[in-house]
């Protein structure tokens, strides 16, 4: 897996998942003057609640403009909102606040929350039905 981050314009940041070049080997180092192409990680950290949702069961996400397939790939913490003891569940009951790794299946423009907070809001929809929203902590 590749170490490296990029930054862009305005700040944005991301990690490369593959360097690839066209009709050849991937390459293992790239230089100026190279053709090639770079593809970026599809998953993000975020912060979830008031939901009922299970690791690895397809989910739309929502956020701006964009509606793509996701699946909670791990919990990191489920706690409930009545106590204040954290703990690793396989399910996020209803009411239940969640932090977790979220994979999606094409590449999605989103803010991290403690940088632009109004881009890093999103949803998730079970069939038609919002199941839970949250705030993107991390890419």
């Amino acid at each position: 897996m590749l170490a490296m981050k990029l930054f862009f314009i305005l700040l944005v940041k991301s990690t490369v998942k593959s360097i690839e070049a066209f009709n050849a080997e991937k390459p293992r180092s790239v230089f100026a003057g190279n053709a090639v192409r770079f593809t970026l990680a599809t998953r993000f950290r975020a912060n979830l609640f008031l939901l009922d949702l299970i690791t690895n069961k397809g989910y739309t996400l929502k956020i701006g403009c964009a509606k793509v397939g996701v699946q909670i790939e791990e919990e990191l913490r489920v706690v409930d909102s009545s106590s204040i003891f954290g703990q690793t569940k396989n399910k996020v009951e209803r009411h239940e606040v969640a932090e977790l790794i979220l994979k999606y299946d094409k590449e999605i423009t989103f803010d991290v929350a403690s940088e632009i907070d109004l881009t890093s809001h999103y949803v998730l929809v079970d069939q038609f039905e919002i199941s839970g929203g949250g705030i993107i902590i991390e890419s």
